[in-house]
């Protein structure tokens, strides 16, 4: 089980913060609120305080802009040997179409075509908690499936699956849902 507890009166500008949950094992847990409310900045106190969870952000790759999928794939199956499983780079890699894109250069990849690589790269990554901010952004409806399947399975591994979201269209049923609210300049939790 994984404890969040924040009680930081500078956590925005705008706004202090006060929460306190727990993510449980093999359970998906899933974070809601307005633009602004702090989502995000409540996703990198999360990562402060969990350093080995796999986290993945929303700003884009740049690491490897001018490389092509092939080149950046090679790169980071020597680079990141301990970390990376490489059968679920290939399977994830696969279903997530980028192998019908390996010649192309990272720079000349679409929004959705990235996030596609990053999730690949981040959900690749053995943790027992993961840490996905916004990770259906520009995806396609059936990349969104796929997502929802590799979230499935993580958790039937008894894995830790916190996901910071707006589109929840494709989030497995039976999640535990935090809505976060700004309620007299604190952050906290919504009904």
């Amino acid at each position: 089980m994984i404890n969040i507890e924040i009680n930081d009166p500078r956590f925005l500008p705008h706004a202090g913060c006060e929460l306190k949950f727990s993510l449980k094992e093999g359970l998906g847990f899933l974070l809601i609120g307005e633009n602004g409310v702090g989502k995000t900045t409540l996703s990198k106190y999360i990562r402060q305080q969990y350093p080995d969870a796999v986290y993945l952000e929303q700003k884009p790759l740049e690491h490897f802009y001018d490389r092509s999928l092939t080149k950046t794939k090679q790169i980071l199956l020597n680079a990141r040997k301990d970390q990376l499983i490489k059968e679920r780079l290939e399977r994830l890699w696969n279903a997530f179409g980028l192998n019908e894109k390996e010649d192309r250069l990272l720079s000349t990849l679409s929004g959705g075509e990235n996030q596609a690589l990053k999730l690949a790269i981040a959900l690749s990554c053995e943790s027992d908690f993961y840490l996905l901010d916004e990770p259906s952004q520009f995806l396609d409806d059936k990349k969104k499936d796929v997502l929802s399947l590799i979230c499935r399975n993580l958790l039937e591994h008894k894995k830790n699956v916190l996901v910071i979201e707006h589109d929840l269209s494709w989030i497995p049923p039976g999640w535990d849902l935090l809505k976060l609210t700004l309620q007299t300049g604190w952050i906290k939790r919504g009904t």
